[in-house]
């Protein structure tokens, strides 16, 4: 069973006849303290859950970021390769194929250094998720 703030509030302790047994306003006074102390962990844990969701949510986003930009790097590194046998001896050199190969090696660039970010952002990321996490566990 989960206990809940107002598990807490609704405890109800019978007194005693007896000159023995507890002091009611310590109890209730204690009770407050715990009430409040287990409304805030709630509060806490609830915070990280959500966090953890975020964190979860940014991290598929990113994943198919990096996804899409490794299929441009393959689809530039085909093209400098084609580019590269069609200059092979033989094979009819063309003017477009220094264009080809230096736009592949510009995608190719562009393609490594965003990946590096969003690597480098991500980490950051579930560096601090898993620290929130920690801190709340």
């Amino acid at each position: 069973m989960t206990l809940t703030p107002a598990d807490v509030r609704g405890v109800q302790f019978s007194t005693t006849k007896m000159k023995t047994g507890y002091d009611m306003d310590e109890v209730d006074a204690f009770l407050d303290v715990v009430e409040a102390d287990l409304g805030q962990l709630v509060t806490q844990a609830q915070a990280a859950r959500d966090s953890e969701a975020v964190l979860r949510a940014q991290c598929e986003q990113l994943l198919t970021r990096v996804s899409e930009l490794e299929r441009r790097l393959n689809e530039a590194r085909s093209q400098v390769t084609s580019a590269q046998l069609a200059a092979l001896p033989g094979a009819g050199v063309d003017v477009s194929i220094a264009s080809a190969q230096q736009s592949a090696a510009e995608i190719i660039s562009a393609a490594r250094a965003e990946a590096a970010g969003i690597r480098s952002r991500l980490a950051a990321d579930l560096r601090a998720g898993i620290a929130a996490v920690e801190r709340y566990s």
